[in-house]
């Protein structure tokens, strides 16, 4: 069986070597290196299944380095006597940690070599391989359906609420990017989408924004609500909008009509909610229920931010998208640091596990209790053996002279080869392995458990871009 067990983590870990090269092969050694780049539903289901080999190779890995340290702290017949003479028990059957100090040395370090090369491989081998799913930014133009049908327009928008000048410094190319816009969305195949699918594919997707790019939203403002467009002297109420404050207004027509209401140039998943009403929101529930899509642009009385702003101008009424359609690639990528650790820990606990077999290949563990039988009716005869028979792991403990004497107990019953009364107690099945074992067992999983959640809450908190989807 060990030999077979072998065989199993073997052939594991030329598994993991094979893709080490392969992936060596495919990018520079360093960090990590892509094995698929693609659509990302093939992506996640090619994810699905690698990840699946990984943990079924981990499991075989983990069962046959468990089957190892069984091996190594089975207990050989002279460590029973050696106990036995201490007035100690040893454990049989198990993994035992009470038999290390009743082993050899050589033992020992075999034992602690296969469970301590096991660590990397749990924690690493998931980690190896990972999927990334990619988000894309995008530009955002607000405005009517005149900029639609190729109406006149301009920068920075008819609507925009910024203060100061710096728009100016970016005229050329916010002029160039609407104007890209515009020639796209009436000569390319843009996909139209209604006002929840709109606010749902660029507010709550749980991957962020893969399968679009560049928005165009078209809206309703005014008491007009046919109009193609808008003019700076019914917007702003005659006066000079606020972004050109401190400029010479030379090139300003308040009665030169401009379907561009806004322009965003940069935008990623969620950062632009405002302008689909949800201010100061990155991201929602992919269940959420929309409402109409009609806000405020300029709230009345916010005199802050515009005071010229005509109020009837003010609510803000989504009608559609257009989106321009694009695939932001998916990839599932190898760290190759992690994939070599996790083979020289499989060729190290296999080597290891060789070298315990060889070793112990002329002695006679003692893995099960028909193998403690054995060894005890072959090295004493009946005499010896009379009165041994009654005795368990409670007696032992309770009434042996050694704890007696240590304990200046006089009231302790010592040792007795006389006949006792058979008395039977009913035993569920958690009886079978002892309360302490038991007890640190799950304390140690609790400990472990509360120490990641901590990590991963360390984790979450430092990471900026939680919430706003993969960028």
């Amino acid at each position: 069986m060990p030999i077979a067990f072998c065989t199993i983590s073997s052939i594991d870990g030329l598994a993991v070597l094979v893709l080490l090269i392969v992936s060596s092969a495919k990018g520079d050694f360093s960090g990590s290196t892509g094995l698929f780049a693609g659509d990302c539903g093939k992506a996640k289901r090619l994810s699905e299944k690698l990840r699946f080999g990984v943990t079924a190779a981990s499991f075989l890995v983990t069962l046959a380095s468990d089957k190892f340290l069984y091996l190594a702290v089975a207990p050989l017949p002279e460590d029973i006597n050696r106990a036995h003479a201490r007035s100690k028990w040893l454990d049989i059957g198990v993994n035992s940690w009470r038999n290390l100090p009743f082993i050899s040395n050589w033992r020992r370090w075999v034992w602690a070599i296969i469970l301590l090369s096991s660590v990397p491989v749990q924690l690493l081998s998931n980690s190896a391989i990972f999927l990334t799913t990619t988000s894309t930014d995008y530009r955002e133009v607000i405005a009517s359906q005149g900029f639609i049908d190729g109406g006149p327009w301009q920068v920075p928008g008819i609507a925009t609420l910024y203060y100061g000048t710096g728009w100016l410094s970016q005229n050329d190319t916010m002029t160039s990017v609407t104007k890209t816009i515009q020639q796209q969305v009436q000569h390319s195949n843009w996909t139209r989408l209604n006002a929840d699918d709109c606010r749902k594919t660029y507010l709550t997707l749980p991957n962020g924004l893969q399968y679009y790019r560049n928005l165009v939203i078209v809206i309703e403002a005014g008491p007009n609500p046919n109009a193609t467009g808008w003019t700076g002297a019914e917007v702003w109420n005659g006066s000079l909008p606020i972004y050109y404050t401190n400029i010479s207004s030379s090139t300003y027509d308040p009665n030169a009509l401009n379907t561009l209401w806004y322009l965003q140039q940069y935008c990623y998943y969620g950062i632009c909610s405002s302008d689909m009403g949800y201010s100061g929101v990155f991201t929602l529930p992919p269940d959420y229920d929309f409402g109409p899509w009609q806000f405020q642009w300029v709230d009345s009385g916010d005199d802050s931010a515009a005071p010229n702003f005509n109020p009837a101008y003010s609510t803000v009424t989504g009608l559609y998208c257009l989106a321009e359609p694009f695939e932001a690639p998916c990839k599932i990528e190898v760290t190759n640091g992690f994939v070599l650790l996790v083979c020289l820990c499989i060729f190290v606990k296999n080597i290891t596990a060789i070298i315990m077999m060889i070793l112990l290949r002329q002695t006679e563990p003692v893995q099960c209790l028909g193998d403690l039988i054995q060894h005890e009716l072959s090295q004493r005869d009946g005499d010896t053996m009379s009165g041994l028979c009654t005795y368990d792991q409670d007696w032992f403990r309770t009434y042996n002279p050694v704890h007696a004497a240590r304990n200046t107990d006089r009231m302790r019953i010592p040792w007795s080869g006389q006949p006792r009364q058979w008395t039977g107690l009913e035993k569920r099945w958690w009886n079978a392995v002892p309360r302490n074992v038991w007890l640190t067992t799950y304390i140690l999983i609790a400990v472990v458990l509360a120490l990641v959640s901590v990590l991963l809450a360390i984790g979450i908190d430092h990471n900026s871009y939680f919430g706003k989807g993969p960028l």
